[in-house]
């Protein structure tokens, strides 16, 4: 899988100062508070265990479903806190849908094809190199991801997967991950005081644990 460290730290970042607003039967909401403003908007997160084992994360971000965790819903939110990115992809496919998991980004597909190439020749040193050169250099041209397909398999047609080439985990997922992550925390019991100096209650006014 690529490497997403980069959006999984501007992610813990953007929720770095939430708390529980609010909790429900088997539902949190999440804010962050400003010191003279109040209750922001930005990143406010509202995540349900679901009736049939998914778990839902939306609100200020797009939502996500991850699908078939533990029946409990504390249990579900650690499930999702604490699995691999790459297994919490595939849940999201089957609670959500692909489209909204992943996304076709131009700059990794040239990647792709790169790194394709390079292993190619590795793998067949019969291959030209000068049409792998060649085909690379075409795709300054390629707009759309059957663009880049194309330009691929007219050097290497018998390629397995091409439609991946340039495919990554979209961010609304990486966040949504964030969010659960900050959720199991602040219901970890190791919450004793809010970024701003206060003691921390929800809001309802209870303690946080």
């Amino acid at each position: 899988m690529a490497d997403y460290r980069r959006t999984e730290k501007h992610a813990a970042s953007a929720f770095s100062d939430h708390r529980i607003r609010s909790r429900g039967d088997r539902r949190w909401l999440l804010q962050s508070r400003h010191r003279d403003y109040g209750w922001e908007i930005a990143f406010s997160t509202e995540i349900i265990a679901t009736a049939h084992r998914g778990l839902y994360v939306g609100g200020d971000i797009d939502s996500i479903v991850f699908a078939y965790g533990p029946e409990s819903a504390s249990q579900r939110v650690s499930w999702v806190a604490t699995s691999s990115l790459d297994y919490l992809v595939s849940k999201a496919c089957v609670g959500t849908y692909r489209e909204a998991v992943w996304e076709w980004q131009y700059d990794a597909a040239v990647e792709d094809c790169k790194q394709a190439v390079a292993d190619d020749l590795v793998d067949n040193p019969e291959h030209d190199p000068k049409a792998a050169s060649d085909m690379i250099e075409s795709l300054r041209w390629a707009e759309t991801q059957d663009q880049v397909v194309e330009a691929y398999m007219k050097f290497d047609p018998d390629i397995e997967m091409a439609g991946d080439l340039g495919m990554r985990v979209h961010s609304r997922v990486i966040y949504a991950v964030a969010a659960v992550k900050r959720l199991n925390w602040l219901l970890s019991g190791k919450v004793r005081y809010a970024s701003v100096g206060t003691h921390y209650t929800d809001g309802c006014g209870a303690a946080a644990r």
